[in-house]
């Protein structure tokens, strides 16, 4: 009687994993098919080699980290004679008088006045300060005659009770098409009433009992790594 040929393997159904020959016993992984070459069902393939992070990779850099969170601590404000009652400029906020929240002898919580207030200050905020400073201008809506000590006809009394009446005005970015700046005689810097010195203490911040000189006259002093301007 002649023997019956065998018929070949059917091929796999639809729901049946393919075939992946890198996974067979021959390369080191599961086989992925019986000794009769019809597939598994459920056998994954072996896992890739695995790959480790250096731990050096993980650590922090602690000289790069120093470097870009430098700051410093810094008595910021603007003179009593400004036409506006604080400034805005790169995040940090430039007023005249600030308060404080001291508790007495019997316990009781005193508001004490100081000027200005104290910012710490990184060397990104001082990039957007030179940035930005030469941008903001005070219009006064008055000249120095004009105003008037009111009920009398007279401009008589200090700088801080008599001050022009003035706005901020904020110049355009170059290329910026939505907005227009038209100068006007009555223009000025706003650097002219701004201040920003270094604090002497630079764990707690201090602050002097005088309005020190304007940015206009000092500058803005860095005292971290030169900046890229």
């Amino acid at each position: 009687m002649a023997s019956r040929s065998k018929k070949p393997n059917p091929p796999p159904a639809d729901n049946q994993p393919p075939v992946i020959p890198d996974g067979s016993a021959a390369a080191g992984g599961v086989a992925m098919v019986d000794e009769l070459g019809i597939p598994k069902v459920g056998v994954k393939p072996a896992p890739k080699a695995q790959q480790v992070i250096a731990p050096s990779d993980l650590a922090p850099d602690m000289q790069a980290v120093e470097a870009m969170s430098e700051r410093f601590k810094y008595w910021v404000g603007i003179h009593p004679d400004c036409p506006v009652e604080r400034i805005g400029a790169a995040g940090l906020t430039f007023q005249k008088v600030n308060e404080l929240l001291v508790p007495d002898a019997e316990g009781k919580t005193q508001r004490v006045p100081v000027i200005g207030g104290i910012a710490n200050i990184d060397r990104e905020t001082m990039l957007r300060l030179t940035k930005v400073l030469p941008r903001i201008v005070i219009r006064f809506l008055d000249d120095p005659d004009e105003h008037e000590e009111p009920g009398t006809g007279l401009n008589v009394g200090d700088a801080f009770k008599n001050k022009r009446r003035g706005q901020l005005i904020t110049i355009p970015k170059p290329g910026d098409k939505r907005r227009k700046y038209y100068p006007q005689p009555n223009d000025r810097p706003a650097i002219n009433w701004m201040f920003m010195q270094l604090c002497a203490d630079q764990d707690a911040g201090s602050r002097g009992t005088t309005f020190p000189e304007s940015i206009a006259k000092t500058g803005l002093a860095w005292h971290g790594d030169p900046l890229d301007l």
